[in-house]
């Protein structure tokens, strides 16, 4: 029973969270619930969960709902506006990735499979997490796995340095992302994609997000009025349209 109301008030508060209705207290439960959950047996749970719970601790920490949530419309009257925030929630996203990043490199160089280049190889050979098989000729050969060992190593050593620099940063989260996608479509590695792919948001200029805004906002208030316009002459049922008299 305890399980059973711990997952509805999860998924409840998660979808709260979502459209920014009482956010504070959404994201405060989310992160408890995760916890909890996670707590309840840590083994059954990876990285990409472990993510997930660092996420909501920061979104708990951070004014999230501070534009484009219900919390401003029922506080300006407008879903569409927004609210000046202290700058360092957002900061402690973004040092999160660089922390992922350099450890993760730092950890898989301490093994001999990543230093002698052959650790994709192994990687693409365990049936149990592959959602697409690679081809044989990808996997045993050497020059292939080198390249794309090493390549990884590279794009996550890139992302955890060279995103703070403003020149760079689209370039290397696109390799990123690049990256991730690929995992995605080729390994079971749960939602640590996602969760990454989030915090690559936390990069995102405060002027683009802006921007992207208004644009879904013309778009949408474009399509209703598209939708909510009568066709001429459906009013009085007449096939033609009418002609005012000259």
């Amino acid at each position: 029973t305890a399980l059973l109301v711990g997952w509805i008030v999860l998924m409840v508060a998660s979808l709260v969270m979502i459209v920014g209705w009482h956010t504070k207290v959404a994201t405060v439960l989310v992160f408890v619930m995760i916890m909890s959950f996670e707590r309840r047996n840590p083994w059954i749970f990876n990285s990409g969960d472990g993510l997930i719970r660092i996420l909501s601790l920061y979104l708990a920490l951070s004014p999230c709902g501070a534009a484009l949530s219900l919390d401003q419309r029922r506080r300006l009257g407008s879903l569409w506006s927004a609210q000046d925030i202290k700058v360092w929630p957002l900061r402690l996203m973004q040092v999160q990735v660089s922390i992922i990043y350099l450890t993760t490199v730092i950890a898989k160089l301490r093994g001999d499979t990543w230093q002698h280049g052959s650790a994709v190889s192994f990687i693409l050979r365990l049936d149990d997490m592959l959602i697409l098989r690679a081809p044989g000729w990808i996997t045993t050969s050497p020059l292939i796995c080198n390249a794309v060992t090493w390549g990884t190593l590279l794009i996550e050593f890139s992302v955890g340095v060279f995103v703070w620099n403003k020149r760079w940063r689209t370039k290397i989260l696109l390799a990123g992302v690049f990256l991730h996608l690929t995992i995605m479509v080729t390994m079971v590695v749960g939602f640590f994609s996602l969760a990454i792919f989030v915090l690559y948001l936390s990069f995102v200029p405060w002027e683009r997000c802006k921007a992207v805004a208004e644009d879904v906002r013309g778009w949408l208030g474009a399509s209703a009025r598209r939708v909510c316009a009568a066709p001429a002459g459906e009013a009085d049922g007449s096939d033609t349209a009418s002609v005012p008299p000259q």
